[in-house]
């Protein structure tokens, strides 16, 4: 399947998940009646995605549907399992077993007991496969990891039942949260973000693929005395070692079809990138993103700085991916330290300047009319740019544009927008621009990284670009204003962590540097 294939086919797959379940087989007919190969596949997937919907996503599992009807729980309160465990409650059902909560009586607490399901025991692939969610969560241990305590059989008239002990979790899962609540605040989402990317990075350093992550099977758990919950990722049903035989079998191909990845949905060899793609996914749900809009800059509701970090987790060659889900989590940090950063020396350092420029702004978004002036609308609250500075003339505002990081121009009178930088980097981006006197350039501080900055100057029409001064975080050149005749800039030369700063002209004309006041 080429990348154009998947881009068409994830697009009308993501279009039919947002229908009603009874719409969406005619809504993918309709839409690949003349791509017989295309709409085969659109087909597959909306059937495991059904499945999956009534926990059943694989053919050993669809076996087991038939053989085990809606029943209630297997076991009461109060009966012992395994001579070890005291049932408390029954908690859910899930496609391989039910669970409970019980009180282990060796370990003197309470513990999640997962027991295989009544008449799915004597299937030998089933068998093997909860054991070997055993094999592979127990390698795991990490505070966003569901802990997995022990495994027991349980003899109960002639038949053996096998017990999985893991960690009882108090809370619910992500999905119900976002069904109850909806979605999270993007400062709000990313301690959760950066908790199920550090207990995923904890999965694959195990030499395990989760193989089906999704809000499902992420749990939000109450933390004692506190109110934010800890993200925890659990269910190991699906999951496979990291290895070069981890490719095309039916195990490859499980998991939710909504959050696969292109091999996934290929059934093809599967690596920790497949999880990263889901990942993305998963936290573009967390944002409240339509699935339609995922791919797209600017998307809605997705801080746009983050998009750019996305859009490369769900690259359709997996090499082109974060190969680690700690990768990720960084880059959303950065990102979002970058802007409150930017903001806040930007404040610190030019706050009458600030003053002046919104001035400028609301002036500049004045219009005369017949009957006096008028206003009209410059940015709304889902615009992703903050305002660097205005022309001299009042017709142009110089921006950082957030779907890129780029330095862009944005004409006051028609509201269009002329991109002046190209950046190709995953995190960093214009972070400050000043219009020269006769408004011909600009000079912006650029960062490379979060530890390697340029100061640039930019002709308005986008020539002439190039690097004055390069800097660190050690000593971070801010330009503060042009000279009257726009032949030198100054500076303020400045550790990122520290108030101390260095004023300092640097020349226009070949970089160099002189004290502000002799």
């Amino acid at each position: 399947m080429t990348r154009e294939r998947w881009e068409k086919l994830k697009g009308i797959f993501g279009d039919a998940l947002e229908r009603e379940p009874a719409e969406r087989e005619a809504f993918v007919r309709e839409a690949g009646k003349d791509d017989p190969e295309l709409l085969s596949e659109l087909l597959r997937l909306l059937e495991e995605s059904d499945r999956d919907s009534k926990l059943l996503s694989r053919p050993a599992l669809t076996r087991a549907r038939a053989l085990a009807p809606d029943e209630g729980p297997r076991f009461s309160p109060g009966i012992v399992l395994a001579r070890r465990f005291r049932i408390v409650r029954f908690i859910a059902r899930g496609g391989m077993g039910e669970v409970y909560e019980a009180e282990d009586l060796e370990l003197g607490e309470r513990v999640a007991l997962k027991a295989i399901r009544r008449n799915i025991a004597p299937d030998s692939e089933l068998l093997s496969l909860f054991k070997k969610e055993v094999q592979l969560a127990r390698r795991v241990t990490h505070p966003n990891v569901c802990r997995i305590f022990d495994l027991a059989q349980h003899e109960d008239g002639g038949t053996t039942v096998m017990l999985l002990s893991m960690e009882l979790l108090d809370g619910h899962t992500l999905s119900e949260h976002l069904r109850d609540a909806g979605p999270f605040r993007f400062q709000d989402a990313l301690p959760l973000i950066e908790e199920i990317a550090a207990g995923l990075q904890a999965v694959h350093d195990a030499g395990i693929i989760h193989g089906d992550l999704k809000p499902g099977n992420v749990m939000l758990a109450a933390r004692a005395g506190e109110e934010r919950p800890r993200a925890v990722v659990m269910d190991f049903g699906m999951a496979l070692p990291a290895t070069p035989e981890a490719s095309g079998s039916s195990i490859s191909r499980g998991g939710t079809p909504d959050y696969f990845s292109p091999e996934q949905a290929q059934g093809a060899s599967v690596t920790p990138a497949a999880d990263v793609y889901s990942l993305a996914l998963m936290i573009a749900d967390m944002l409240g993103v339509p699935r339609p809009n995922r791919l797209k800059p600017g998307s809605e509701r997705m801080p746009s700085r983050w998009a750019r970090a996305l859009r490369r987790c769900l690259e359709f060659e997996p090499s082109r991916r974060y190969s680690r889900p700690a990768e990720l989590a960084t880059a959303l940090r950065r990102s979002a330290d970058y802007r409150m950063k930017a903001v806040a020396r930007a404040a610190a350092v030019t706050v009458a300047g600030a003053v002046g420029i919104l001035v400028l702004i609301y002036l500049s978004g004045r219009t005369e009319t017949a009957s006096g002036p008028a206003s009209h609308e410059l940015f709304t609250e889902e615009d992703a740019v903050t305002v660097r500075s205005p022309s001299p003339d009042g017709k142009f505002l110089a921006m950082t544009s957030w779907d890129t990081g780029d330095l862009v121009l944005r004409d006051v009178s028609s509201g269009k927008i002329r991109r002046l930088t190209h950046q190709t980097a995953p995190v960093g981006g214009a972070q400050s621009a000043l219009f020269s006197p006769d408004g011909r350039q600009i000079v912006y501080l650029w960062a490379n990284s979060r530890t390697d900055y340029d100061l640039r100057v930019i002709g308005v029409d986008g020539s002439g670009e190039r690097t004055l001064y390069r800097s660190n975080i050690d000593k971070l050149a801010f330009p503060l204003d042009w000279s009257p005749n726009g032949k030198q800039i100054l500076i303020s030369l400045q550790p990122l962590n520290d108030n101390t700063q260095q004023l300092v002209l640097i020349s226009v004309t070949d970089g160099s540097l002189q004290p502000s006041f002799p």
